[in-house]
């Protein structure tokens, strides 16, 4: 297992993403930083690229407005993804039907039998 640890910085400097493992992670708002038409998360081309050096096989992008967890392959961002620009830089967008959807603690409560806020 590759135990990498890399912060990854926007064009101005800010920490954007980091390596945990072989997990590209992202904290987002998915009202601002969604992207609407079509819906998808982006990421930031050269960072991609840079974590797919480092060894990273998934990205993992949580959206801190609903704590629900987003999951891909790099590799869905190769077969399936799409550059764009929009004013922030070169990024490659995965729409939302090739991510995989966790809201976060939900494996914690299926261990207590509750499903959908039911026990």
């Amino acid at each position: 297992m590759v135990d990498a640890r890399q912060t990854y910085y926007s064009a101005d400097g800010k920490p954007v993403a980091r390596l945990c493992g072989r997990t590209l992670k992202k904290k987002a708002r998915a009202s601002s930083h969604m992207l609407r038409r079509p819906p998808a998360w982006a990421i930031d081309l050269q960072i991609l690229e840079a974590a797919r050096r480092d060894g990273a096989t998934q990205v993992e992008v949580l959206d801190v407005e609903t704590r629900r967890i987003y999951r891909a392959s790099i590799d869905a961002f190769a077969l399936h993804g799409f550059k764009l620009n929009r004013g922030h830089g070169d990024q490659i967008g995965l729409a939302l039907s090739h991510w995989k959807v966790e809201a976060r603690g939900a494996a914690q409560l299926a261990l207590f039998g509750v499903r959908d806020g039911r026990p």
